[in-house]
């Protein structure tokens, strides 16, 4: 004889999603996906007082070991302007190098697996092929460089500015080229448009994300152009383009083609306008 209590049970619930869950309203998020980054002004605040910490540690290591080697003092070594610029230039390279590293570290510690995509290094988009869609932000950075060496050229060469004992030998020339294509590109790209402006976007909105971040670019080189303020301000103009760029492609690797291609061709002016290093004026 069957049990009656099996009919009147209750009956099991049927296979699929839970109703009440399906009641609940579906959440969005409404940060697009280039912005989703694992670290907020906390962060930032932190990564640029390492940055400029270290630099300087970075710094005073070199010196003091050249001069150990060399069996001088540093104030002794600073006066041979060749030897202390080429020193510096290796400073900028090693920072460069630590800074990438610090990034590196951040995305393992908040476990992010793909380090290259969480600092905002995504694909090129777009109808046409990768190639011409990367050509058309090459020849982006060539206007660019056009553009800004004509307000430098309405606005007025500024004199005794810092930057320009970086210029006085091929030795020394030589190396900031190698450092302004091989090295700053790929490290400026990932600091501002890859860790900074993700952050600020989403604090201050797209607009003023791409603002703020440029502004900041700028700002960052104003020790390298101290007192020419008008070039520190054409320098924003040109952070503000290239953080455009990152807004508007949703990929660090278009303003970094951009970044690049404007660094060359400027380099590439200098070159034409020195007739081939030949002629340095201090």
């Amino acid at each position: 004889m069957s049990d009656p209590e099996f009919f009147l049970s209750t009956p099991p619930p049927p296979p699929g999603p839970d109703p009440a869950a399906l009641a609940e309203p579906f959440q969005i998020n409404p940060t697009p996906p280039d912005l989703r980054v694992p670290w907020n002004w906390g962060d930032v605040g932190l990564f640029f007082f390492f940055y400029f910490v270290s630099t300087i540690i970075i710094s005073v290591i070199i010196l003091a070991g050249a001069a150990a080697v060399m069996h001088i003092g540093v104030p002794e070594l600073m006066k041979h302007t060749t030897l202390f610029i080429t020193l510096s230039i290796i400073g900028q390279a090693v920072a460069s190098i630590v800074t990438m590293f610090y990034f590196w570290l951040l995305t393992r510690v908040r476990q992010a697996d793909k380090f290259w995509v969480t600092m905002g290094w995504w694909p090129l988009d777009g109808t046409a092929t990768t190639s011409s869609h990367a050509l058309r932000y090459v020849f982006g950075g060539v206007g660019l460089a056009l553009l800004s060496s004509l307000a430098d050229a309405v606005i007025g060469e500024p004199k005794n500015i810092p930057f320009k004992q970086f210029f006085e030998s091929r030795q020394s020339i030589l190396m900031m080229m190698a450092l302004g294509i091989l090295i700053a590109p790929l490290v400026e790209e990932t600091m501002f448009r890859g860790f900074l402006y993700p952050v600020a976007a989403r604090s201050f909105g797209i607009v003023g994300g791409i603002i703020s971040t440029g502004v900041l670019f700028g700002g960052f080189h104003a020790l390298q152009l101290w007192g020419a303020w008008a070039q520190i301000a054409v320098l924003m103009g040109v952070g503000i383009i290239l953080t455009w760029i990152r807004a508007r492609s949703k990929s660090v690797l278009a303003s970094f083609l951009v970044h690049i291609s404007y660094n060359t061709t400027l380099f590439v002016f200098f070159v034409i306008g020195s007739h081939g290093l030949k002629n340095l004026t201090p």
